[in-house]
């Protein structure tokens, strides 16, 4: 318990990594089963509130529905509710990837002010993907913004 305690100290954890860790430090399989029912009864391990919290996480870290997911993958959370918070990203992604596009066209032009328009376009969608955001959401985006900056001409 007191390891698992430890772990829990430095951040919220899914079940699976518990388990993990608890396994890498050679525990029986019982002394697993009983600290993860013990830190479920207490609520100090809940699948759910870890996914909210990563979520939140990944928002605040202009992370994508993509790169949530795989993350999410990595610590064997249940599909359902991966499929919870992947919703929750699509929902905010729209104005994400649109204020992500305008702070790396900025950066961009002040960094490398001879950067041409489609080198320009191109770096920034590279960024959004490596964020993890769907290339039909980015592309969709910079067509936005196109129409905009074609309109206000």
């Amino acid at each position: 318990m007191n390891y698992a305690y430890l772990l829990l100290r430095y951040r919220p954890r899914s079940e699976y990594e518990i388990r993990l860790r608890l396994r890498k430090k050679e525990f029986s399989e019982a002394t697993i089963r009983k600290v993860v029912k013990n830190l479920k009864e207490y609520n100090y391990i809940n699948d759910r509130e870890f996914v909210k919290n990563y979520t939140e996480s990944s928002l605040s870290k202009g992370w994508g529905p993509i790169k949530v997911d795989l993350r999410l993958k990595k610590f064997r959370v249940a599909a359902r509710l991966r499929k919870k918070a992947l919703e929750e990203i699509k929902r905010q992604s729209d104005g994400l990837i649109e204020k992500l596009f305008q702070e790396k066209i900025c950066s961009l032009k002040k960094s490398k002010p001879d950067l041409n328009q489609k080198k320009l376009k191109e770096k920034t969608i590279r960024f959004l993907a490596n964020k993890g955001f769907y290339y039909k959401d980015i592309f969709f985006h910079l067509n936005r913004i196109d129409q905009q900056e074609n309109g206000n001409k």
